[in-house]
């Protein structure tokens, strides 16, 4: 009950089944990363961000993807 009452506060990544999927998701659907040019995201540090995701947020696996809850 009450992670249904909660539910508007739960990010979900669909198809995402790790904190790495996650960081390529956020990387290429999130607007705080548009300004980056394809060249730019090629260099993204994508390990270190996965590692900072999962040290600031608690996370939880489904059978379609992953919440950020």
């Amino acid at each position: 009950e009450d992670l249904l009452q909660k539910s508007e506060e739960f990010l979900f990544y669909p198809e995402c089944h790790n904190i790495m999927d996650v960081a390529r998701y956020r990387l290429e659907h999130n607007i705080e990363f548009s300004a980056l040019s394809e060249k730019g995201k090629k260099y993204f540090n994508l390990e270190a961000y996965a590692q900072e995701l999962e040290e600031t947020g608690r996370y939880a696996v489904s059978e379609n993807g992953m919440f950020k809850l």
